[in-house]
This record gives structure tokens, sequence and C-alpha cells, in this order.
């Protein structure tokens, strides 16, 4: 799991509200047994379609389509009940 302060690990984005570069962290960083990487965010299922979320996960994909990296942003009600899928 990434956390805030514990790694370097992180994607600036422009926060739409404030209109400033911020850093994101997102929740895991996976890497399966082929070598391919999976950032994972998630969230609370309301706050899905936040504009702020929204940015995170437009710049995430970016980074990650650059780097060879899937981003996939996760209902926390499909977290809970293990329905994440690589």
């Amino acid at each position: 799991m990434l956390t805030h302060g514990e790694s370097e690990f992180f994607i600036s984005y422009i926060d739409p509200i404030s209109h400033t570069v911020r850093k994101y962290y997102p929740d895991f960083l996976v890497q399966d047994n082929s070598g391919n990487c999976t950032l994972f965010e998630i969230k609370a299922d309301y706050m899905i379609d936040d504009q702020v979320n929204a940015a995170k996960e437009l710049y995430a994909t970016q980074m990650g389509f650059e780097n060879q990296m899937r981003y996939e942003l996760v209902k926390a009600s499909e977290a809970g009940m293990g329905r994440i899928l690589m």
C-alpha cells in the first residue's frame, strides 16, 4: 500500500478546484507474475464521480500509459467483496 510520506511514488496532477499542482499517492501498486503493473485506487462509492478524483484518474491513466501500467479505480463496495480482477 502506498501512503503519503511513506513512499516516493506519486503522480502529479492539476487540482481542478484550486488549479494547483498536487501529488497523488495511489492506494496500491501491484506487479503480477508476468511483470505487468497495475495502480489501484479504492474510493467510497459516493466519491467515484468527484471532479478531483476524475483529475487524478486522468493523470494516473496518462502516466500509466506512458509506463506500461494500468490504472483501476475501484468502488469500496466492490473491493470489500473481493471483486478486484487483474
